[in-house]
């Protein structure tokens, strides 16, 4: 069964009778739980690998959550008789179970057969926090079509249902194999979560960007000041013993960064991230000098490619494309089978080929292996810094685009930063990135509801108005750019006018008293509501500072300083959440230890360096006196 066709066939969830009724007088499945008492027993490998363990333990802890049943989990020496839930490579799943031969990264199996419902998934072995987890995944599919759903990585962030009978049907058979092979960056560490929607790296993988300097380390400039970049005629000694700039061209410099790959590949990577230093310099040296910046990269990323394969011709090199090989290389047609393209989503690779599309259709065309992609959607690195950027329309638009063009793996460089305003968003990504065929607006929907129960409504209305403005005031040459680039006072101010911000209030104060004594909900509406005073209190010290500017009067004067004193006040009282309120802050507050750091109050740099922002005690301030 393909990944569009999961939501066709439903694990049923209901009493005996309703069930006879469904299926005629005679009832074919299997009960899995019984008016709240165990009616099955789980039974795992007698030599169970950790990823069988941690499914079998994931499925009892979930199941007595929902039902207050708590199932048995016996190994094959146990010999368990009766209704079974095989989990992993069990004898049972060897001899009647399904294969895991048409699985590929961290698939699964869910099927019955006879008494028996197997749990099986693509498994290997994890190399530095990385590898295929199909089984627990297995685990995951199941529990999601009991209708558990992770919202938000806090216990207040999983909706799990009320059951008293569980009931799988006889002809249960899903095969699923996910459209990526890693969805990562900074969502993949919030436990069962990110597990459950998507969010990990299913191949044992060295993840990196600029990966030369592991087989190139500045410290060789000693010995061997050749590897490094010349300009003016001079090698140039690193500065940054993180961040080297080299002569890419140098063979000794090219066989290094191989061996170091190899290294890797012995050690048990399938994966290997390869890429030149970030802020590209070109070498001017006699090697280099009769080649484009483009093609210094290019050839020596493929020379590298080409040595790695001849040993490890089955195992992949990640080739960054950033800048400045965004161009195409000129000297060779298509890179070697062994690699993977990293393609970073800038406005450089659009300027080189015309078009997305374009620039898409290349790289997919030219290295062999397929592409990723690097995104830049979120991020505390824009003007904005923690306020709202990713909406999930544009988030839905962006994920059925890259599986349009067979994209294998998606890194979001951002992301998690602010769970009140953009948590729908993330929500969205997980579940279209788990199977992309999904209704965006029903997965959002879905959100709302399980969220905010009879407040959804009126959050729906607070979230739409929100990210209405993000659409409307995104930058309209580059989609991953607010408006206003390098301008927080433009940002905010056209983002969020005075009608906006009153609309939104509203729409949150309405959602309070829908929610009236409902205590998870309304934890829920106040980290919304963190975030909306966050934003709203920068702007409307932006508004307050061009009233002054425009009529700078010692009254308008002292407004801009109560507006900024309001936001600094706001910061002090984030900050103390952690420790003033943890009970609040592990269940409504993800993103906590970001949002209580002593920067904040500058908002991550953004502000430090913005009037009025950047006034201070006894300094001369314009305006009259």
């Amino acid at each position: 069964m393909m990944i569009h066709e999961l939501t066709r066939k439903r694990i049923l969830v209901l009493s005996g009778a309703v069930l006879g009724v469904l299926l005629g007088a005679k009832v074919y499945a299997l009960d899995l739980v019984r008016k709240g008492r165990p009616a099955c027993t789980i039974v795992i490998p007698q030599a169970a690998s950790r990823q069988e363990r941690t499914a079998a333990a994931t499925l009892t802890r979930y199941l007595k959550m929902a039902t207050g049943a708590e199932l048995r989990v016996l190994k094959e020496s146990g010999k368990p008789k009766g209704t079974l839930i095989s989990i992993g490579e069990t004898r049972l799943a060897q001899k009647s179970g399904p294969t895991t031969s048409d699985l590929k990264w961290d698939g699964y199996h869910l099927s019955v057969r006879g008494n028996v419902l197997y749990l099986w998934g693509r498994d290997t072995p994890m190399i530095s926090g990385t590898r295929a987890q199909g089984t627990v995944r297995a685990v995951f599919g199941l529990l999601d079509r009991l209708g558990f759903h992770w919202l938000q990585p806090t216990p207040m962030g999983i909706h799990i249902p009320q059951l008293k009978t569980i009931t799988i049907p006889d002809d249960l058979d899903v095969t699923y194999n996910p459209p990526f092979m890693f969805v990562h960056g900074r969502f993949t560490n919030w436990g069962d979560w990110s597990l459950a929607n998507s969010f990990r790296t299913a191949t044992r993988m060295f993840v990196g960007g600029e990966t030369w300097v592991h087989g190139v380390p500045a410290s060789l400039f000693q010995e061997h000041p050749e590897y490094f970049v010349m300009r003016d005629g001079k090698r140039i000694k690193p500065t940054n013993p993180k961040n080297p700039q080299y002569c890419l061209s140098n063979p000794d410099a090219q066989r290094l960064v191989a061996k170091w790959a190899m290294r890797l590949f012995k050690e048990g990577y399938e994966v290997v991230a390869l890429g030149q230093s970030d802020g590209f310099v070109p070498c001017q040296c006699p090697l280099c000098s009769g080649l484009s910046a483009s093609d210094q990269v290019h050839n020596a990323l493929r020379n590298v490619a080409e040595i790695v394969g001849r040993k490890y011709p089955d195992r992949k090199l990640h080739v960054l494309i950033y800048n400045p090989n965004y161009r195409p290389p000129t000297q060779f047609a298509t890179y070697p089978s062994n690699t993977i393209g990293q393609v970073c989503l800038t406005e450089l690779l659009q300027t080189a080929f015309g078009s997305h599309d374009q620039a898409m259709d290349y790289w997919r065309g030219a290295i062999p292996g397929g592409i990723t992609v690097y995104t830049y959607y979120m991020g505390l690195y824009y003007d904005n810094g923690l306020a709202p950027r990713f909406y999930p329309e544009l988030a839905a638009a962006k994920i059925r685009d890259w599986i349009a063009h067979d994209v294998q793996g998606i890194y979001w460089c951002g992301g998690g930063e602010n769970w009140g305003a953009e948590g729908p968003t993330y929500y969205v990504i997980g579940r279209l990135a788990t199977d992309p065929s999904l209704d965006w607006q029903a997965v959002y929907q879905e959100y709302l509801n399980l969220t905010f129960g009879n407040a959804a409504p009126a959050m729906k209305q607070y979230y739409d108005t929100l990210y209405g403005r993000l659409k409307v005031c995104r930058h309209s040459k580059d989609d991953w750019v607010v408006a206003g680039v390098g301008h927080p006072d433009v940002t905010f101010t056209s983002t969020y006018p005075a009608a906006t911000l009153q609309e939104l209030r509203q729409a949150l104060d309405a959602a309070k008293q829908e929610a009236a004594g409902d205590v998870r909900v309304l934890g829920w509406i106040r980290r919304a509501e963190i975030s909306y005073q966050q934003y709203a209190l920068i702007t409307q010290a932006f508004l307050a500072y061009r009233i002054f500017m425009l009529a700078p009067t010692a009254s308008n004067r002292t407004q801009v300083i109560k507006a900024v004193n309001a936001y600094q006040t706001w910061v002090a009282t984030t900050a103390a959440i952690a420790t003033a309120e943890p009970i609040f802050a592990s269940n409504f507050f993800p993103d906590v230890s970001l949002w209580t750091r002593s920067d904040l109050k500058t908002n991550h740099g953004h502000l430090q360096r913005t009037v009025p922002f950047n006034w201070t005690a006894g300094q001369s301030l314009p305006g009259r006196q």
